[in-house]
């Protein structure tokens, strides 16, 4: 009621993408999706290719959250559009990823490896280990979609060595605890109770009952301590 009448675009922009954000932890996805394509229409006339890739990023999240898979990829594809033009390897990198994500969502597991790799070229080309972790992590998770257990391992542990290097000891637990799954499907139940043990004992160093209680249940699956 204060920016629109002026015609302050950015910071009705703003306020549109922190309520989408809001909503869309709140699980209110549906009015999320409102406020993101509102964004979206004002970036729009501001003329930021910047802020139109993050908006466009936004909006493909949000119809990602709902299920809306294709239409996810319709504005992901689009910010990568920007990112090209742009040269911009990080938002490049980062839009791949999320393309990857959305294929691998449709089942569609060779273009999402494809665009996961494709994702890591770009990360490795600016050096960000962020962006990095988190294609090796996709990476793991799509072989372990395709039942190809060895590749799967193979990235998550690269993905370990790189939390460990940067010291990120949640997402090692996390990562810790895929591999554990990995490991039931090759039927490596010692090896399956270890990962699961160790994710168990970071997540109780950070006080993360929830997340302990998951790790305790399957150690006990297994027959463990």
């Amino acid at each position: 009621t204060i920016f629109d009448p002026r015609d302050l675009l950015a910071e009705l922009a703003y306020v549109h993408t922190d309520l989408g954000t809001s909503l869309r932890v709140l699980e209110r996805v549906r009015p999320a999706l409102d406020n993101f394509q509102a964004a979206l229409d004002c970036v729009a006339q501001m003329g930021d290719p910047a802020e139109l890739a993050t908006a466009y990023m936004n909006l493909g999240s949000a119809w990602y959250s709902v299920n809306g898979h294709d239409r996810a990829l319709l504005e992901y594809r689009k910010a990568l559009r920007v990112g090209v033009r742009r040269n911009d390897h990080a938002l490049i990198g980062s839009t791949l990823n999320n393309i990857g994500l959305a294929m691998e969502a449709m089942e569609r597991l060779d273009d999402a490896i494809a665009a996961y790799r494709n994702a890591l070229y770009e990360f490795r080309r600016i050096s960000d280990k962020t962006g990095m972790s988190a294609t090796f992590n996709n990476l793991g998770s799509a072989y372990y979609a395709r039942q190809e257990y060895a590749e799967a391992v193979a990235w998550y542990e690269r993905d370990l060595a790189l939390l460990r290097e940067r010291g990120n000891w949640t997402d090692m637990a996390a990562t810790l605890h895929n591999l554990g799954h990995v490991a039931l499907e090759m039927g490596d139940n010692n090896a399956a109770r270890s990962y699961f043990t160790q994710s168990r004992d970071l997540y109780a160093a950070f006080d993360l009952a929830e997340y302990v209680a998951e790790e305790q249940e399957m150690i006990d699956y297994l027959g463990g301590e």
